[in-house]
Formats: structure tokens, sequence, C-alpha cells
């Protein structure tokens, strides 16, 4: 009975291997949830685009910084997002990303109202099955507030530094207060 030991042994291979898949695919579906969570639930924004520079996915955060729609900015270029006088320093870093190189920065972002948003940027490439970049993963935390806290210690430096220098220092200080 050689060909009945043959067909319980190709049997026993084929359910092997459907166990095997199927355990794949659970693992596969709990870390699909797990990234779900990281990215629904981060307090940073995250935008995720294709090798085109195209949105691919940005989470609630990200869309609330912007002041756009989550679903609207699917498709759109990042580069919709940057100022002009920005925008050689943007092309620069997106050639970097495009090699492969991992960063992180500060940048100034156009939002939807034509304000300025900084945010530190934190990006990863995203590779494909065979290494090659096909797109990239960033988180955005928005230092707005700190830059503009910086600013103020610069102009209050520069006020005082003014101060300082000038020949009626009583005078200067009455004109302050």
């Amino acid at each position: 009975e050689p060909a009945l030991e043959e067909v319980m042994g190709l049997m026993a291979s084929k359910a092997a291997a459907e166990i095997e898949r199927a355990r794949i695919e659970g693992d596969l579906a709990r870390s699909e949830r797990r990234y779900r969570t990281i990215f629904d639930t981060a307090s940073e924004g995250i935008w995720v685009v294709d090798g085109d520079l195209r949105t691919t996915s940005v989470n609630e955060v990200m869309a609330r910084m912007l002041g756009v729609e989550r679903g609207a900015m699917i498709g759109r270029s990042l580069g919709e997002f940057v100022f002009d006088e920005d925008a050689e320093d943007f092309a620069r870093r997106a050639e970097a990303r495009r090699q492969g190189v991992p960063e992180r920065h500060e940048r100034r972002i156009k939002r939807a109202d034509g304000g300025a948003l900084w945010v530190l940027v934190s990006s990863q490439p995203i590779l494909d099955a065979a290494g090659r970049v096909s797109g990239s993963f960033a988180m955005y935390s928005d230092i707005t507030e700190l830059k503009r806290a910086e600013k103020l210690v610069r102009i209050e430096r520069d006020l005082a530094m003014a101060l300082i220098a000038s020949e009626d220092y009583d005078r200067s200080l009455e004109l302050c207060l």
C-alpha cells in the first residue's frame, strides 16, 4: 500500500502547510492591528508617502495639525505643504530619503490656511521586498510654540543689548516701561 502512504503523506504535508499559512495570517493580522493602534493613537502626526512623495496615509493628528480633512490628504504631494522659500531644502532632503537616508530635522510646513507650522520631523525610508526605497514614513512633533518662545527670547536679548548700548540708559528704560 505505498500509494495510500504516499497520498496520506501528501495530505499531511498539505494540512501542515495550511496550518502554517493560517498561523502566519494570524500573526500578520495581529501585527497590522498593533500598527493601526499606534498609528491612530500617537500624539505625534504621522505622514506616509510613496516614492513620488504622494500621501498614502496620515493619522488624524497630522491632518488636524495641517487643518485638512484626513481623507482629503490622500494622493496629495508633500510638496504642496512646503513654502516656496523652503523648496530647495525640501528637495535636498527628499532626495536623501530616496537614497535611503533617515533623518531628524526641523521644518516649517504650510497649513491649509497658509499659516506656518513648525515641526520636528523624524523620517525613515520605506523599503520594498527588493530593498529599494518605495516611500517614506515620518513622525511630526509640533514645535510652533517653542519657535515662538525662541523668537521672543531673541527679541528680548536684542532689546536688552540695545538698552545697554544706549547712551541715555534711563530714558531708554523709561520708554520701555
